[in-house]
Protein backbone atom coordinates (compact mmCIF):
# COMPACT_ATOMS: atom_id res chain seq x y z
CA UNK A 1 0.00 0.00 0.00
CA UNK A 2 3.37 2.50 1.01
CA UNK A 3 4.02 1.53 -2.96
CA UNK A 4 0.39 3.24 -4.08
CA UNK A 5 1.54 6.43 -2.15
CA UNK A 6 5.14 6.57 -3.40
CA UNK A 7 4.05 6.60 -6.68
CA UNK A 8 0.78 8.81 -6.34
CA UNK A 9 -1.69 6.09 -8.00
CA UNK A 10 -4.59 7.50 -6.45
CA UNK A 11 -6.36 9.97 -4.30
CA UNK A 12 -9.42 9.70 -2.29
CA UNK A 13 -12.80 11.34 -3.13
CA UNK A 14 -16.08 11.24 -1.99
CA UNK A 15 -18.84 8.83 -2.17
CA UNK A 16 -21.94 10.33 -4.74
CA UNK A 17 -22.51 6.42 -6.13
CA UNK A 18 -20.16 6.63 -9.17
CA UNK A 19 -19.85 3.28 -10.44
CA UNK A 20 -16.62 1.97 -9.03
CA UNK A 21 -14.45 -1.23 -9.65
CA UNK A 22 -13.37 -4.00 -6.69
CA UNK A 23 -9.96 -4.81 -5.07
CA UNK A 24 -9.20 -7.72 -3.64
CA UNK A 25 -5.29 -8.20 -2.54
CA UNK A 26 -3.44 -10.82 -4.50
CA UNK A 27 -0.36 -12.92 -2.12
CA UNK A 28 2.22 -14.50 -3.89
CA UNK A 29 5.29 -16.54 -2.59
CA UNK A 30 8.82 -15.56 -4.60
CA UNK A 31 11.37 -17.86 -5.20
CA UNK A 32 13.27 -17.16 -1.67
CA UNK A 33 9.69 -17.92 0.11
CA UNK A 34 9.27 -14.07 0.95
CA UNK A 35 5.81 -13.12 0.64
CA UNK A 36 4.53 -10.88 -1.83
CA UNK A 37 1.38 -9.00 -1.49
CA UNK A 38 -0.43 -6.85 -4.16
CA UNK A 39 -3.69 -5.23 -4.10
CA UNK A 40 -5.03 -5.74 -7.86
CA UNK A 41 -8.41 -4.29 -9.27
CA UNK A 42 -10.96 -6.49 -10.66
CA UNK A 43 -10.75 -4.95 -14.19
CA UNK A 44 -13.35 -7.81 -15.33
CA UNK A 45 -16.08 -5.31 -13.75
CA UNK A 46 -15.49 -2.46 -16.36
CA UNK A 47 -18.44 -1.91 -18.64
CA UNK A 48 -17.03 0.16 -21.20
CA UNK A 49 -14.54 -0.87 -24.27
CA UNK A 50 -10.89 -0.33 -23.39
CA UNK A 51 -8.46 -0.77 -25.82
CA UNK A 52 -6.09 -3.09 -23.94
CA UNK A 53 -3.26 -4.39 -26.54
CA UNK A 54 0.40 -4.44 -25.31
CA UNK A 55 3.25 -5.47 -27.82
CA UNK A 56 5.78 -7.82 -26.35
CA UNK A 57 9.27 -8.47 -28.49
CA UNK A 58 8.36 -11.77 -30.69
CA UNK A 59 11.08 -14.97 -30.17
CA UNK A 60 12.77 -14.72 -33.67
CA UNK A 61 13.80 -11.36 -33.16
CA UNK A 62 14.88 -11.58 -29.72
CA UNK A 63 17.13 -14.27 -31.25
CA UNK A 64 18.22 -11.78 -33.87
CA UNK A 65 19.62 -9.21 -31.71
CA UNK A 66 20.86 -11.71 -29.52
CA UNK A 67 23.63 -12.42 -32.61
CA UNK A 68 23.98 -8.82 -33.50
CA UNK A 69 25.19 -8.18 -29.65
CA UNK A 70 27.74 -10.85 -30.06
CA UNK A 71 29.05 -9.14 -33.78
CA UNK A 72 28.89 -5.97 -32.19
CA UNK A 73 31.06 -6.68 -29.33
CA UNK A 74 28.22 -5.66 -26.88
CA UNK A 75 27.22 -6.80 -23.17
CA UNK A 76 23.74 -8.29 -23.33
CA UNK A 77 21.80 -7.08 -20.13
CA UNK A 78 18.42 -6.56 -18.78
CA UNK A 79 16.99 -4.62 -16.51
CA UNK A 80 13.61 -4.92 -14.56
CA UNK A 81 11.46 -2.33 -13.76
CA UNK A 82 9.77 -2.08 -10.14
CA UNK A 83 6.38 -1.51 -9.41
CA UNK A 84 5.95 -0.97 -13.65
CA UNK A 85 2.20 -0.70 -13.86
CA UNK A 86 2.54 1.98 -10.90
CA UNK A 87 4.86 4.07 -13.30
CA UNK A 88 2.96 4.42 -16.31
CA UNK A 89 1.60 7.80 -17.40
CA UNK A 90 -1.18 9.28 -15.48
CA UNK A 91 -4.97 7.97 -16.28
CA UNK A 92 -6.59 9.95 -19.28
CA UNK A 93 -9.70 7.95 -18.07
CA UNK A 94 -11.98 8.49 -15.42
CA UNK A 95 -11.54 5.04 -12.98
CA UNK A 96 -12.85 4.65 -9.70
CA UNK A 97 -12.35 1.60 -7.54
CA UNK A 98 -13.62 0.83 -3.72
CA UNK A 99 -10.61 0.74 -0.90
CA UNK A 100 -9.48 -2.70 -0.03
CA UNK A 101 -10.66 -4.34 2.78
CA UNK A 102 -9.33 -2.88 6.18
CA UNK A 103 -8.10 0.53 4.69
CA UNK A 104 -12.34 2.19 4.09
CA UNK A 105 -13.47 5.37 5.08
CA UNK A 106 -16.97 5.89 5.39
CA UNK A 107 -18.16 7.64 2.54
CA UNK A 108 -14.90 7.47 0.51
CA UNK A 109 -13.56 5.95 -2.26
CA UNK A 110 -10.51 6.25 -4.32
CA UNK A 111 -10.08 7.75 -8.15
CA UNK A 112 -6.95 6.52 -9.80
CA UNK A 113 -4.46 8.45 -10.86
CA UNK A 114 -1.85 6.14 -12.41
CA UNK A 115 -3.06 2.47 -13.43
CA UNK A 116 -3.57 -0.55 -10.51
CA UNK A 117 -2.66 -4.12 -11.65
CA UNK A 118 -5.59 -5.96 -13.05
CA UNK A 119 -7.37 -3.44 -14.91
CA UNK A 120 -7.20 -4.24 -18.71
CA UNK A 121 -5.11 -1.65 -19.68
CA UNK A 122 -2.73 -1.75 -17.56
CA UNK A 123 -0.05 -3.02 -19.85
CA UNK A 124 -0.69 -0.89 -22.20
CA UNK A 125 -0.40 2.36 -20.39
CA UNK A 126 3.14 1.01 -19.14
CA UNK A 127 4.04 0.41 -22.86
CA UNK A 128 3.20 3.71 -23.66
CA UNK A 129 5.02 5.65 -21.16
CA UNK A 130 8.20 3.49 -22.05
CA UNK A 131 7.47 4.33 -25.64
CA UNK A 132 6.88 8.20 -25.29
CA UNK A 133 10.19 8.03 -23.35
CA UNK A 134 12.66 6.24 -24.89
CA UNK A 135 11.39 8.36 -28.26
CA UNK A 136 11.75 11.69 -26.18
CA UNK A 137 15.54 10.14 -25.54
CA UNK A 138 16.25 9.69 -29.24
CA UNK A 139 15.45 6.05 -29.82
CA UNK A 140 13.65 4.60 -33.03
CA UNK A 141 10.05 2.18 -32.84
CA UNK A 142 9.14 0.13 -35.43
CA UNK A 143 5.39 -0.72 -36.85
CA UNK A 144 6.98 -4.46 -37.24
CA UNK A 145 8.31 -4.44 -33.87
CA UNK A 146 6.65 -2.08 -31.52
CA UNK A 147 8.57 -3.78 -29.05
CA UNK A 148 11.94 -2.94 -30.53
CA UNK A 149 13.15 0.33 -29.65
CA UNK A 150 16.76 1.59 -32.03
CA UNK A 151 19.25 4.49 -30.97
CA UNK A 152 20.92 5.36 -34.56
CA UNK A 153 22.95 8.22 -34.96
CA UNK A 154 24.12 9.29 -38.00
CA UNK A 155 23.01 5.94 -39.61
CA UNK A 156 24.84 3.77 -37.05
CA UNK A 157 23.30 1.44 -34.83
CA UNK A 158 24.37 2.44 -31.44
CA UNK A 159 22.64 -0.46 -29.11
CA UNK A 160 18.58 -1.17 -29.09
CA UNK A 161 16.01 -2.19 -26.24
CA UNK A 162 13.65 -4.83 -26.62
CA UNK A 163 10.43 -5.08 -23.86
CA UNK A 164 8.42 -7.86 -22.50
CA UNK A 165 5.97 -5.84 -20.18
CA UNK A 166 8.61 -4.43 -17.58
CA UNK A 167 11.51 -6.79 -18.06
CA UNK A 168 14.08 -4.88 -20.39
CA UNK A 169 16.81 -6.73 -22.53
CA UNK A 170 19.04 -4.49 -24.32
CA UNK A 171 22.43 -4.16 -25.51
CA UNK A 172 25.39 -0.93 -27.02
CA UNK A 173 28.02 0.81 -26.58
CA UNK A 174 29.01 4.04 -24.09
CA UNK A 175 27.07 6.17 -26.04
CA UNK A 176 24.01 4.19 -25.69
CA UNK A 177 24.38 3.50 -22.49
CA UNK A 178 25.42 7.45 -21.59
CA UNK A 179 22.26 8.82 -24.14
CA UNK A 180 19.32 6.26 -23.23
CA UNK A 181 19.70 3.69 -20.27
CA UNK A 182 21.16 6.63 -17.56
CA UNK A 183 18.41 8.66 -18.15
CA UNK A 184 16.05 5.38 -18.59
CA UNK A 185 17.18 4.04 -15.26
CA UNK A 186 16.22 7.65 -13.66
CA UNK A 187 12.88 7.69 -14.72
CA UNK A 188 12.07 4.22 -13.88
CA UNK A 189 13.08 2.62 -10.39
CA UNK A 190 14.62 -0.73 -11.35
CA UNK A 191 14.23 -3.75 -8.96
CA UNK A 192 16.97 -6.26 -10.77
CA UNK A 193 19.77 -5.34 -13.67
CA UNK A 194 22.28 -8.34 -14.58
CA UNK A 195 24.55 -9.08 -17.58
CA UNK A 196 26.91 -11.75 -18.59
CA UNK A 197 24.53 -14.49 -17.01
CA UNK A 198 20.49 -14.30 -16.30
CA UNK A 199 17.22 -15.77 -17.34
CA UNK A 200 15.29 -13.77 -19.33
CA UNK A 201 11.72 -14.71 -20.18
CA UNK A 202 12.31 -17.92 -18.70
CA UNK A 203 15.79 -18.53 -21.45
CA UNK A 204 18.92 -18.42 -19.69
CA UNK A 205 21.43 -16.65 -21.15
CA UNK A 206 25.40 -17.04 -20.83
CA UNK A 207 27.62 -14.62 -22.47
CA UNK A 208 31.44 -15.17 -23.24
CA UNK A 209 33.98 -13.37 -24.78
CA UNK A 210 32.81 -14.88 -28.30
CA UNK A 211 29.29 -16.13 -27.99
CA UNK A 212 26.18 -16.51 -26.54
CA UNK A 213 24.64 -19.70 -25.33
CA UNK A 214 20.59 -19.96 -24.74
CA UNK A 215 19.42 -22.80 -22.84
CA UNK A 216 16.21 -24.20 -20.25
CA UNK A 217 18.09 -26.69 -18.26
CA UNK A 218 17.63 -24.80 -15.09
CA UNK A 219 13.52 -25.08 -16.30
CA UNK A 220 13.86 -28.55 -16.89
CA UNK A 221 15.85 -29.55 -13.72
CA UNK A 222 13.48 -27.68 -11.36
CA UNK A 223 10.24 -30.16 -12.84
CA UNK A 224 9.68 -32.14 -9.47
CA UNK A 225 7.56 -35.67 -8.78
CA UNK A 226 4.20 -33.22 -9.12
CA UNK A 227 5.33 -32.24 -12.36
CA UNK A 228 5.67 -35.81 -13.61
CA UNK A 229 4.04 -38.12 -12.75
CA UNK A 230 5.73 -42.22 -12.58
CA UNK A 231 4.71 -44.36 -16.01
CA UNK A 232 1.30 -45.82 -16.05
CA UNK A 233 1.54 -49.77 -16.35
CA UNK A 234 -2.07 -50.31 -16.76
CA UNK A 235 -3.60 -51.42 -19.88
CA UNK A 236 -3.94 -49.15 -22.36
CA UNK A 237 -6.76 -47.19 -21.59
CA UNK A 238 -8.44 -43.92 -21.92
CA UNK A 239 -7.15 -41.21 -19.47
CA UNK A 240 -9.26 -39.73 -16.17
CA UNK A 241 -10.36 -36.18 -15.80
CA UNK A 242 -7.00 -35.94 -13.37
CA UNK A 243 -4.62 -37.97 -16.07
CA UNK A 244 -5.94 -35.79 -18.89
CA UNK A 245 -5.21 -32.24 -16.75
CA UNK A 246 -1.62 -33.95 -16.45
CA UNK A 247 -1.29 -35.22 -20.02
CA UNK A 248 -1.97 -31.49 -20.75
CA UNK A 249 0.51 -30.32 -18.56
CA UNK A 250 3.31 -32.27 -19.67
CA UNK A 251 2.55 -31.65 -23.75
CA UNK A 252 2.38 -28.02 -22.52
CA UNK A 253 5.71 -27.77 -20.59
CA UNK A 254 7.69 -29.81 -24.05
CA UNK A 255 6.08 -27.09 -26.06
CA UNK A 256 7.50 -24.57 -24.21
CA UNK A 257 10.93 -25.99 -24.52
CA UNK A 258 10.65 -26.73 -28.08
CA UNK A 259 9.38 -23.04 -28.45
CA UNK A 260 12.23 -21.70 -26.59
CA UNK A 261 15.79 -23.60 -27.14
CA UNK A 262 14.95 -27.62 -28.33
CA UNK A 263 13.40 -27.07 -31.54
CA UNK A 264 13.99 -30.71 -31.94
CA UNK A 265 11.27 -31.39 -29.92
CA UNK A 266 8.78 -29.86 -32.13
CA UNK A 267 7.09 -32.48 -34.14
CA UNK A 268 6.94 -34.23 -30.72
CA UNK A 269 4.98 -31.97 -29.35
CA UNK A 270 2.89 -31.96 -33.00
CA UNK A 271 2.44 -35.38 -32.34
CA UNK A 272 1.20 -35.68 -28.88
CA UNK A 273 -1.51 -32.50 -29.09
CA UNK A 274 -3.31 -34.71 -31.58
CA UNK A 275 -4.12 -37.18 -29.06
CA UNK A 276 -5.61 -34.43 -27.06
CA UNK A 277 -9.08 -35.56 -28.32
CA UNK A 278 -8.90 -39.21 -27.24
CA UNK A 279 -5.84 -39.41 -24.74
CA UNK A 280 -4.92 -42.87 -23.83
CA UNK A 281 -2.22 -44.07 -20.78
CA UNK A 282 0.00 -45.11 -23.98
CA UNK A 283 0.27 -41.85 -25.02
CA UNK A 284 0.86 -40.18 -21.32
CA UNK A 285 3.40 -42.69 -21.18
CA UNK A 286 4.86 -40.74 -24.48
CA UNK A 287 5.09 -37.64 -23.24
CA UNK A 288 6.49 -38.34 -19.75
CA UNK A 289 9.36 -40.36 -21.23
CA UNK A 290 9.52 -37.46 -23.84
CA UNK A 291 10.26 -34.92 -20.94
CA UNK A 292 12.51 -37.26 -18.69
CA UNK A 293 14.41 -37.84 -21.63
CA UNK A 294 15.00 -33.85 -22.28
CA UNK A 295 16.16 -34.06 -18.27
CA UNK A 296 19.07 -36.40 -19.27
CA UNK A 297 20.31 -35.22 -22.47
CA UNK A 298 20.50 -31.49 -21.57
CA UNK A 299 20.61 -29.28 -24.48
CA UNK A 300 21.65 -25.75 -25.94
CA UNK A 301 22.02 -23.21 -28.76
CA UNK A 302 24.99 -21.58 -29.44
CA UNK A 303 25.31 -18.32 -31.22
CA UNK A 304 28.67 -17.44 -32.18
CA UNK A 305 30.29 -14.27 -33.35
CA UNK A 306 29.63 -13.92 -37.14
CA UNK A 307 31.90 -11.96 -39.62
CA UNK A 308 30.77 -8.40 -40.38
CA UNK A 309 27.68 -7.91 -41.61
CA UNK A 310 28.31 -7.62 -45.59
CA UNK A 311 29.10 -11.16 -45.13
CA UNK A 312 26.02 -12.47 -43.63
CA UNK A 313 22.99 -13.83 -45.04
CA UNK A 314 19.75 -15.95 -44.21
CA UNK A 315 19.62 -19.60 -45.02
CA UNK A 316 16.16 -21.48 -44.59
CA UNK A 317 15.65 -25.31 -44.71
CA UNK A 318 12.23 -25.96 -45.35
CA UNK A 319 10.13 -29.52 -45.23
CA UNK A 320 6.90 -31.10 -45.50
CA UNK A 321 5.45 -34.19 -44.86
CA UNK A 322 2.20 -35.45 -47.06
CA UNK A 323 -0.87 -36.54 -44.70
CA UNK A 324 1.03 -37.44 -41.64
CA UNK A 325 -1.12 -36.21 -39.33
CA UNK A 326 -4.64 -36.91 -37.87
CA UNK A 327 -7.63 -36.63 -40.30
CA UNK A 328 -4.95 -36.80 -42.85
CA UNK A 329 -2.99 -33.45 -41.96
CA UNK A 330 0.62 -32.65 -43.32
CA UNK A 331 2.97 -31.32 -41.49
CA UNK A 332 5.44 -28.24 -42.26
CA UNK A 333 8.59 -27.06 -41.01
CA UNK A 334 11.55 -24.49 -40.81
CA UNK A 335 14.55 -23.70 -40.01
CA UNK A 336 16.20 -20.38 -40.37
CA UNK A 337 19.81 -19.70 -39.59
CA UNK A 338 21.69 -16.39 -39.95
CA UNK A 339 25.06 -17.38 -40.77
CA UNK A 340 28.53 -15.99 -42.43
CA UNK A 341 30.63 -16.87 -45.45
CA UNK A 342 33.52 -18.62 -42.63
CA UNK A 343 30.70 -21.50 -41.86
CA UNK A 344 29.48 -20.38 -38.32
CA UNK A 345 25.03 -19.70 -38.02
CA UNK A 346 22.94 -19.04 -35.43
CA UNK A 347 19.96 -20.33 -35.31
CA UNK A 348 16.87 -17.57 -35.09
CA UNK A 349 13.52 -19.08 -36.12
CA UNK A 350 12.28 -22.39 -36.31
CA UNK A 351 8.42 -23.44 -36.64
CA UNK A 352 6.95 -26.80 -37.23
CA UNK A 353 2.79 -26.61 -37.47
CA UNK A 354 -0.42 -28.19 -39.51
CA UNK A 355 -0.13 -27.08 -42.80
CA UNK A 356 -3.58 -24.76 -42.64
CA UNK A 357 -5.10 -26.87 -45.54
CA UNK A 358 -5.44 -30.02 -47.38
CA UNK A 359 -2.38 -30.72 -49.10
CA UNK A 360 -3.07 -33.26 -52.56
CA UNK A 361 0.29 -34.00 -52.99
CA UNK A 362 3.92 -33.73 -51.73
CA UNK A 363 4.55 -30.94 -54.18
CA UNK A 364 1.45 -28.89 -52.38
CA UNK A 365 2.98 -29.62 -49.09
CA UNK A 366 6.56 -28.65 -49.50
CA UNK A 367 5.41 -25.32 -51.80
CA UNK A 368 3.19 -24.22 -48.45
CA UNK A 369 6.21 -25.05 -46.30
CA UNK A 370 8.59 -23.20 -48.26
CA UNK A 371 6.38 -20.18 -48.72
CA UNK A 372 5.44 -19.85 -45.13
CA UNK A 373 9.34 -20.61 -44.68
CA UNK A 374 10.03 -17.82 -46.97
CA UNK A 375 7.33 -15.32 -45.51
CA UNK A 376 9.10 -15.70 -42.37
CA UNK A 377 12.34 -14.92 -44.13
CA UNK A 378 12.10 -12.14 -45.47
CA UNK A 379 10.24 -10.86 -42.23
CA UNK A 380 13.69 -11.11 -40.51
CA UNK A 381 15.41 -9.83 -43.16
CA UNK A 382 13.47 -6.28 -42.63
CA UNK A 383 14.19 -6.09 -39.22
CA UNK A 384 17.61 -6.74 -40.01
CA UNK A 385 17.53 -3.99 -42.91
CA UNK A 386 15.72 -1.55 -40.31
CA UNK A 387 18.53 -1.98 -37.61
CA UNK A 388 22.03 -2.49 -39.33
CA UNK A 389 21.06 -0.88 -43.10
CA UNK A 390 22.15 -4.19 -44.52
CA UNK A 391 19.71 -6.08 -47.12
CA UNK A 392 21.07 -9.48 -46.78
CA UNK A 393 20.27 -12.60 -49.29
CA UNK A 394 18.38 -15.25 -48.67
CA UNK A 395 18.97 -18.65 -49.32
CA UNK A 396 16.13 -21.43 -49.21
CA UNK A 397 17.11 -24.92 -49.01
CA UNK A 398 14.38 -27.80 -50.06
CA UNK A 399 15.14 -31.66 -50.56
CA UNK A 400 11.94 -31.87 -53.11
CA UNK A 401 13.44 -31.59 -56.57
CA UNK A 402 9.63 -30.60 -58.10
CA UNK A 403 9.42 -27.39 -56.49
CA UNK A 404 12.61 -26.37 -57.97
CA UNK A 405 11.46 -27.14 -61.21
CA UNK A 406 8.29 -25.85 -61.08
CA UNK A 407 9.72 -22.94 -59.53
CA UNK A 408 12.26 -22.33 -62.86
CA UNK A 409 9.68 -23.22 -65.24
CA UNK A 410 7.71 -21.37 -67.20
CA UNK A 411 4.89 -24.55 -67.51
CA UNK A 412 2.04 -24.58 -64.52
CA UNK A 413 1.18 -27.18 -62.35
CA UNK A 414 -2.36 -28.43 -62.32
CA UNK A 415 -3.58 -27.73 -59.24
CA UNK A 416 -4.62 -23.68 -59.84
CA UNK A 417 -4.59 -23.39 -56.21
CA UNK A 418 -1.16 -24.23 -55.88
CA UNK A 419 -0.40 -21.74 -58.69
CA UNK A 420 -0.70 -18.71 -56.14
CA UNK A 421 1.98 -20.08 -53.53
CA UNK A 422 4.20 -20.90 -56.64
CA UNK A 423 3.63 -17.31 -58.41
CA UNK A 424 5.07 -15.25 -54.54
CA UNK A 425 8.08 -18.17 -54.21
CA UNK A 426 9.12 -17.32 -58.07
CA UNK A 427 8.53 -13.70 -57.50
CA UNK A 428 10.83 -13.48 -54.47
CA UNK A 429 13.20 -15.44 -56.36
CA UNK A 430 13.27 -13.02 -59.24
CA UNK A 431 12.99 -9.68 -57.77
CA UNK A 432 14.00 -10.28 -53.93
CA UNK A 433 17.60 -11.53 -53.51
CA UNK A 434 16.26 -15.00 -52.98
CA UNK A 435 17.36 -18.22 -54.03
CA UNK A 436 16.15 -21.65 -54.09
CA UNK A 437 18.27 -24.37 -53.76
CA UNK A 438 17.62 -28.52 -53.59
CA UNK A 439 19.88 -30.90 -51.83
CA UNK A 440 19.49 -34.46 -51.38
CA UNK A 441 17.21 -35.39 -48.36
CA UNK A 442 20.08 -36.39 -45.88
CA UNK A 443 21.08 -32.92 -46.09
CA UNK A 444 18.01 -31.54 -44.98
CA UNK A 445 18.04 -30.07 -41.35
CA UNK A 446 14.23 -29.22 -40.93
CA UNK A 447 13.57 -33.08 -41.16
CA UNK A 448 13.06 -33.36 -38.01
CA UNK A 449 10.40 -31.12 -37.82
CA UNK A 450 7.93 -32.77 -39.59
CA UNK A 451 8.11 -36.49 -39.10
CA UNK A 452 8.82 -39.75 -36.44
CA UNK A 453 12.06 -41.57 -36.46
CA UNK A 454 14.24 -39.01 -37.66
CA UNK A 455 17.88 -38.75 -35.48
CA UNK A 456 18.18 -35.25 -34.36
CA UNK A 457 22.15 -35.60 -34.28
CA UNK A 458 22.73 -33.73 -37.35
CA UNK A 459 20.70 -30.67 -36.55
CA UNK A 460 21.98 -30.70 -32.52
CA UNK A 461 25.75 -30.51 -34.13
CA UNK A 462 24.96 -27.60 -36.05
CA UNK A 463 23.17 -25.73 -33.03
CA UNK A 464 25.36 -26.91 -30.39
CA UNK A 465 28.43 -25.89 -32.37
CA UNK A 466 26.91 -22.78 -33.69
CA UNK A 467 29.24 -24.11 -37.73
CA UNK A 468 26.95 -25.01 -40.69
CA UNK A 469 26.71 -28.37 -42.27
CA UNK A 470 28.58 -28.16 -45.87
CA UNK A 471 25.94 -27.89 -48.32
CA UNK A 472 26.81 -29.62 -51.89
Amino acid sequence: LQKLKDFDTYEVIDDTGQERVSTRWVDTIKGDGTRKSRLVARGFEERDHIQSDSPTISKQVLRLFMVLCVMYNWVLKTIDIKSAFLQGERFTRDVIVQPPRGYEAVGKLWKLRKCLYGLNDAARTFYMSVKHTLIELGCQSSDLEPAMFLYRVNGNLHGFILTHVDDFLYGGDDLFEDKIIKPLSIKYRTSRQESGTFTYVGISIIQETDKVILHQNDYLQSLSDNDIPPLTRDCTRDLNSEEYTMFRSIVGKINWLANGTRPEMSFKTIDLSTKFAHATTTHLNDAVQTIRKLQLAQGHIVYPRLSRMQNVSLTVFADASLANLENSGSCGGHLIFLNDTYGKCALVAWHSGRIKRVCRSTLAAETLAMANALEEAVYLREILKLSTANNVPVLAITDNRSLVQAVESTSLVLEKRLRIEISAIKELVELSNVTLKWVPGHYQLADILTKKGVSANSLLQVINTGLMVQLP
